[in-house]
């Protein structure tokens, strides 16, 4: 009978892989320090200098099986371990139910479930494969600082200008490692928002804008300072955006405004923290209009029709013609004569 490395795909249930009866001597999958399931059996294709094989075959060194569709008697022929009705039945994938080792492509069964293999496991697919992908039935993966690509991708880190690099806050022990190329004190160092940028996997925002600058984080994203923000960073989370701070779109700003990439201030009538929120004057938690001297955008946010005036810089409303007025710097235009502008 052909004896070879299973490489085949799963077409029979899994409870009747898992099911199956082995007659071998397998045992169960040991756990590693972290938890992980750790093989305690070679694989068909594997060398059984290390660890017994999983069929009980070893022929000049290298675990030997019955591959697929092959006749067999007895579950141990198989590479599968599950020999149904005289022929070999496929290894299960990743989360598929398994009774032992032999079940799984990647060779681990971990509570009666085939885990995830990590680089230089056994595969079947890259769904085998804890990281990157399955060549020539093993996992493989770039680690950092090394070449990658869609079809060889990266353990760990992110895949930027065809190399892996860890983002901000990743373990480092050399610059190359880092998608930055800064390495500060075993952790990667990420580009604040307004430096200078060739990937979005060097920004602590996570984007590389419109001139190869990072772009700010908008609210929801992870940051370290508020530097690395739209708005503030509230504790670690960049929270929205103020009047006329940058912002990436409208979910940004407190205002729910993003125009010309600069929050706009908040109408009458909505809710607010303080008057640096509003277009007008922040009371009682709500926005509303602005009084004689106060911050404006539009003669709509000033009080008892006043105007929207620019001054120093700024705009500022002041009291309309017959409006109100304690001196005549309240007028937006004459003098205040009898407590009004004439």
């Amino acid at each position: 009978m052909a004896m070879k490395r299973l490489l085949g795909v799963f077409t029979l249930g899994a409870m009747i892989a898992a099911g199956c009866g082995h007659s071998g001597g397998d045992t169960p999958d040991a756990a590693a320090g972290d938890g992980s399931p750790v093989a305690t059996c070679a694989l068909g294709g594997r060398s059984c200098a290390e660890m017994p094989c999983c069929s009980g075959v070893c022929n000049g060194g290298t675990c030997a099986c019955t591959d697929v569709g092959g006749n067999c008697q007895t579950d141990q022929q198989c590479c599968s371990a599950v020999c149904v009705g005289g022929a070999c039945a496929p290894c299960n994938g990743t989360n598929a139910m398994c009774g032992q080792a032999a079940n799984c492509c990647s060779g681990l069964c971990a509570g009666s479930v085939c885990a995830c293999a990590p680089q230089g496991g056994g595969c079947l697919t890259a769904t085998d494969c804890c990281h990157g992908t399955c060549q020539n039935g093993t996992c493989t993966c770039r680690g950092l600082g090394q070449f990658c690509d869609t079809s060889m991708p990266c353990c760990d880190g992110q895949c930027a200008a065809g190399r892996c690099c860890g983002g901000g806050g990743a373990a480092c022990q050399q610059a190359g490692d880092c998608c930055s190329q800064t390495c500060t004190g075993g952790q990667c160092a990420c580009v604040a928002a307004g430096q200078q940028c060739a990937s979005d996997a060097q920004c602590c925002s996570g984007s590389c804008g419109y001139g190869g600058t990072c772009a700010c984080g908008p609210k929801g994203t992870a940051c370290a300072g508020s530097s690395d923000c739209c708005g503030a960073c509230v504790n670690g989370a960049c929270g929205c955006a103020p009047p006329k701070a940058r912002c990436a779109g409208s979910a940004d700003c407190c205002s729910g405004v993003c125009a010309g990439g600069a929050c706009a201030c908040s109408p009458i009538g909505a809710p607010c923290a303080g008057s640096s929120d509003c277009c007008g004057a922040c009371v009682n938690g709500t926005c509303a209009c602005a009084p004689t001297h106060g911050v404006c955008t539009t003669n709509a946010d000033c009080c008892q029709g006043g105007q929207c005036l620019a001054s120093g810089g700024q705009h500022y409303c002041y009291a309309p013609y017959g409006g109100a007025c304690t001196q005549s710097g309240d007028c937006a235009m004459g003098s205040c004569q009898n407590g009004h502008c004439q």
